[in-house]
């Protein structure tokens, strides 16, 4: 039992880890330029689509 607890917060860790690299992973915004992560559509602080490079209020139009 002591040994698949081991195992088990071993690879929980590691898990947590390699989580904690991906969402690390930063690009910057196009129009505000501050730093958001690179698995976001849109920018948290302005709202433009990442891709794009518009507002969502401005692609419905």
């Amino acid at each position: 039992m002591m040994f698949s607890l081991g195992m088990f917060a071993m690879l929980t860790g590691t898990i947590s880890v390699k989580a904690a690299h991906i969402l690390s992973r930063k690009t910057d915004c196009p129009r505000c330029s501050r730093s958001i992560p690179t698995e976001l559509v849109y920018c948290n602080f302005c709202g433009v689509n990442i891709d794009r490079g518009k507002k969502v209020h401005e692609e419905m139009h």
